[in-house]
């Protein structure tokens, strides 16, 4: 049956029943009002097929299958996406020891700096 109502039509066409409703007032798809009162839609049967064999899997073709210069590009990037991301570890696991051995240094020059204030208590106040 080519004749659908605006929902069942909409989803094989694509479209809201809204765009349906617009299409009719524009003249630009064929529509017709039912016993019932319902306005119903054409909709072409090789449309309508399609859809159904979209819905159910049985259409091949419709599948979307990932192109082979994408999966190997996408392997390559990811190859080197690990590469940047260990050498960038590298680098952040040396600049946190040098942070730590800084760190360490100012820390006992500090306390050595303390020592010789408090040896000379009457220059600086207690």
């Amino acid at each position: 049956m080519p004749w659908y109502p605006a929902s069942e039509a909409g989803r094989y066409l694509g479209v809201t029943a809204s765009v349906l409703r617009n299409r009719k007032a524009r003249g630009t798809i064929r529509w017709t009002l039912g016993a019932d009162g319902v306005t119903r839609y054409w909709v072409d049967e090789a449309i309508a097929e399609q859809h159904d064999a979209d819905k159910t899997g049985r259409n091949e073709a419709a599948q979307p299958r990932p192109l082979p210069e994408l999966v190997d590009l996408n392997a390559r990037w990811l190859s080197h996406v690990e590469h940047v991301t260990g050498a960038l570890e590298t680098v952040y696991e040396g600049r946190l020891s040098d942070k730590d051995a800084l760190i360490a240094e100012l820390r006992a020059e500090l306390a050595e700096a303390k020592k010789q204030a408090s040896k000379r208590w009457w220059l600086f106040g207690r």
